[in-house]
């Protein structure tokens, strides 16, 4: 499924990749989930390593698998909440919140 956003004209465009810098992240390290969106929001790790997805918003959030190697995802969750996935198949992952589809993306890239 492609991610898709607003263009500096208020037209809906299909993201091929996410922009801004790519972050290198641990295993065990945190994307939040606020209401501007994730932060950070464009991350890299090591096969294996688990990343914890925390609810951060006063907003209803999701986390949907939108592409990547394998699916995973999570509901909608009570702010404090911490979903924790272990990336074991390499790739690019990219989610996005279903409330807040334009607006809320992230891309996990993991290297082999």
């Amino acid at each position: 499924m492609p991610l898709s956003t607003l263009d500096d004209h208020g037209r809906i465009v299909t993201l091929a990749e996410l922009r801004g810098r790519m972050r290198s992240l641990r295993s065990g390290a945190t994307i939040a989930i606020r209401d501007r969106g994730f932060t950070p929001s464009n991350t890299t790790i090591e096969r294996g390593a688990s990343l914890r997805f925390r609810w951060a918003g006063r907003a209803e959030h999701n986390l949907k698998f939108a592409n990547g190697p394998t699916p995973t995802g999570s509901g909608v969750r009570p702010r404090g909440s911490i979903d924790p996935h272990r990336f074991t198949v390499p790739g690019r992952y990219q989610f996005f919140c279903s409330r807040h589809p334009l607006t809320m993306h992230a891309q996990v890239t993991v290297r082999g």
